[in-house]
């Protein structure tokens, strides 16, 4: 079965309730990710290999990877691969810095997803700006022939983000957009990067929508 890398977020645990009914922060970072992602890719024969949140040691899990997917949750703390930041949770940015730079360097497909495709954005020196409507809801996207990734057309995807593409980074270019102009997809000119706003592992209403992800999915990252 074929392997795919995949980045997890940061969550923070908490104390069991104390005696005065409180509930404390523990400060006890974990890696998680949602049973969707897994369960989908094993849905098209494709095994996840989760990476933990280290950048000196995420390229290790590459290693054994035919591919790399830039999960979706928590909000980007550092806006290029430069910055630093005293947040805990800044880790997870510098993990996929990490991981973008060396899957380009072994020429190892990337796909982005909602945050993921949002991270690769600013990797490549673009930046992103507050979208309204596309919080649990869905909604239609036009494809254009850029990328060939899935059918011209229209096509109705699931939307759970808040932060769009303000401005593109050096590179990339628009395949899919929605009605009111937020950059949905995109692609890299000459490398194997791509990213998505919506969630191919998450539901949609429209079963073709689904198996058209599905097959999407499974030629980007083959």
């Amino acid at each position: 079965m074929k392997k795919i890398a995949l980045t997890m977020r940061i969550t923070e645990s908490e104390f069991p309730p104390s005696p005065d009914g409180l509930r404390r922060a523990s400060g006890e970072l974990r890696d998680s990710i949602a049973q969707d992602w897994p369960n989908f890719l094993h849905s098209i024969g494709i095994q996840a290999v989760l990476v933990p949140n280290d950048p000196n040691k995420c390229a290790d899990y590459l290693k054994e990877a035919g591919a790399l997917i830039l999960t979706g949750g928590d909000d980007i703390i550092l806006k290029n691969p430069s910055d630093s930041s005293g947040n805990p949770k800044a880790v997870r940015d510098s993990t996929e810095y990490t991981l973008i730079s060396y899957a380009i360097e072994k020429n190892i497909p990337v796909l982005g997803v909602c945050r993921g495709m949002q991270l690769i954005n600013y990797y490549f020196g673009g930046t992103l700006k507050p979208v309204k409507g596309h919080v649990a809801k869905e909604h239609g996207v036009e494809i254009t022939e850029t990328a060939q990734l899935f059918p011209e057309g229209k096509m109705k995807v699931n939307s759970f983000h808040n932060l769009g593409i303000d401005k593109l980074g050096k590179g990339l270019s628009v395949f899919a957009k929605a009605p009111d102009g937020t950059v949905e997809g995109f692609v890299h000119e000459n490398i194997g990067v791509t990213g998505i706003v919506w969630h191919p592992e998450r539901a949609f209403s429209d079963h073709s929508a689904k198996k058209l992800n599905e097959e999407f999915v499974t030629k980007l990252l083959s």
